[in-house]
């Protein structure tokens, strides 16, 4: 009995590819885990060869959203994947979320408007409906919305950030951010 849900879920079976990794991410839909544990754990060992890169394609293809679940420190938080088709079905968006502060609204409101935007384009919206505030600030706000499953990313890239050291430059993120009501 023990060895079932091993052997049901593929743990080592050694199957790649992208068809692999879209089962496992079928099977697994809706558990929120730290996105180091997927990355690092869950994944490689549901798919032969697995890589970060095969999860950017799904995502950026529309077939792969994964959703923050709760800040778990700086440099990780719980999130939970999704097969497109069957988000609607597994996911209840909380309709009567309040925003903690004025930024955090005005970045929702700057989705509401816009749609999908990439960060820079939302950063200007927001900077010009809300002074006053740091680029610091802005992130956190941000990381708020995310680990609340109020917004998303079509890459994982700012997952991906989160586990290297802060760097002396300012680099910007290209994904696209998304809102989810």
């Amino acid at each position: 009995m023990a060895l079932f849900l091993p052997r049901w879920q593929g743990v080592d079976d050694g199957r790649p590819g992208t068809e692999r990794l879209l089962e496992a991410i079928g099977q697994l839909q809706d558990l929120a885990l730290p996105w180091s544990v997927w990355s690092t754990v869950v994944l490689p060992r549901r798919v032969a060869g697995f890589s970060l890169d095969m999860l950017d394609m799904l995502a950026a293809s529309g077939a792969v959203v994964w959703l923050g679940r709760g800040a778990g420190g700086p440099r990780d938080g719980r999130i939970a994947l999704y097969l497109r088709p069957k988000i609607r079905d597994l996911v209840t968006v909380d309709r009567d979320y309040e925003a903690p502060s004025p930024l955090h609204e005005a970045i929702l409101d700057a989705l509401r408007a816009g749609g999908a935007s990439f960060l820079t384009e939302l950063e200007d919206r927001v900077n010009a409906a809300v002074s006053g505030h740091t680029a610091a600030e802005f992130r956190a706000a941000l990381w708020d919305l995310v680990w609340g499953g109020q917004i998303t990313n079509d890459t994982f890239a700012p997952l991906r950030s989160l586990g290297r050291a802060p760097s002396g430059g300012r680099r910007r993120r290209r994904g696209m951010v998304d809102r989810l009501a």
